[in-house]
């Protein structure tokens, strides 16, 4: 039986792995980003336009990863204020 170089139980390749596959998502979503707001502009890439230059004429203060990481959390502070309701009517039940 050959050996491998990582053991089965590192839990430090899953999060690797998984931290890259979310590294590559948000970089794909950037670049989806900039092309739609490329598109609004009517700016091509060759026109050699920065970025921070789209975002300041556009006046976008945040960018989409920002909105999306605010909306979960958003989402999870509804979603644990509902599991706190949860339990106190639970144990209000008990008395």
């Amino acid at each position: 039986m050959a050996e491998s170089n990582q053991d089965p139980g590192d839990d430090n390749s899953f999060y690797r792995e998984c931290h890259y596959l979310r590294e590559k998502r948000k970089q794909r979503l950037r670049v989806f980003e900039m092309a739609c707001l490329r598109k609004v502009e009517e700016i091509t890439r060759r026109d050699r336009i920065r970025n921070e230059e789209i975002f300041s004429s556009l006046d976008i203060r945040l960018r989409i990863i920002d909105r999306i990481r605010n909306k979960r959390l958003r989402y999870f502070g509804h979603y644990a204020e509902d599991l706190r309701n949860d339990v106190l009517s639970l144990r209000f039940k008990r008395i």
